[in-house]
């Protein structure tokens, strides 16, 4: 079965709710985290498994897509 992809867009504290939620349904993944701060994107992807992060929006939307 193929798994539905999240990318986060923001690495906010509703986006740590999300990540979690996401986490807990099956057949689903959070596959990127985007941020205006590339630090705040990489601490956040470290600290939620989440395995690519990045510093563009557009970019990370797109990185999820098969």
């Amino acid at each position: 079965m193929k798994k539905f992809r999240f990318a986060i867009l923001g690495a906010g504290h509703i986006a740590r709710q999300f990540c979690d939620a996401v986490s807990r349904i099956d057949g689903c993944e959070v596959c990127a985290v985007a941020s205006k701060s590339l630090v705040r994107a990489e601490n956040f992807a470290k600290e939620n498994g989440v395995e690519n992060y990045y510093d563009d929006y557009e970019i990370g939307r797109a990185s999820c897509r098969e």
